[in-house]
């Protein structure tokens, strides 16, 4: 039988991986920060049960126009508001509302980045259930996969 353990390797200025071991061979769960879960594809795509959490997960992490489009907006509003006079009063008007929107697309960004995650697990769990290898998420790096939030403007 072949153990597949998860690990998040971050050594030092060293970049983050999120890998599994596969017969004593590490192999990336990311290939790359566009390609998240590529590396469990092989695997997942084998179980419709899982397959279908996959391409949740995958679709999930495609890009999404409304981050930028309130970022760039927060970032924007920020900019107008310190280009304007010290003596306009819409001056902090502009420049609270565009940190809000910034703050706001960091908020929403995070937190579907991150029940979007569960998908993944959700995949791995429907995998486990029916397949062989297994997929084995040890305790000490914990139930959780880890993600990263890109802001976009």
């Amino acid at each position: 039988m072949t153990i597949i353990s998860f690990s998040l390797d971050c050594l030092g200025e060293e970049l983050c991986s999120r890998t599994v071991e596969i017969n004593s061979q590490e192999v990336l769960i990311d290939l790359n920060s566009t390609q998240k879960g590529e590396g469990l594809k092989s695997y997942l795509e084998k179980d419709p049960q899982a397959n279908s959490y996959y391409e949740k997960y995958q679709e999930g992490n495609k890009f999404k126009w409304q981050d930028t489009l309130l970022g760039t907006g927060g970032g924007l509003a920020v900019l107008t508001g310190l280009s304007l006079g010290s003596q306009n009063t819409s001056k902090n008007t502009f420049i609270i509302a565009g940190v809000s929107m910034i703050a706001l697309q960091f908020i929403i960004g995070y937190s579907v980045k991150r029940s979007n995650e569960s998908n993944l697990e959700k995949a791995i769990e429907e995998y486990n259930k029916r397949n062989f290898p297994k997929i084995n998420v040890t305790e000490n790096e914990g139930k959780n996969i880890f993600l990263a939030h890109t802001w976009e403007f």
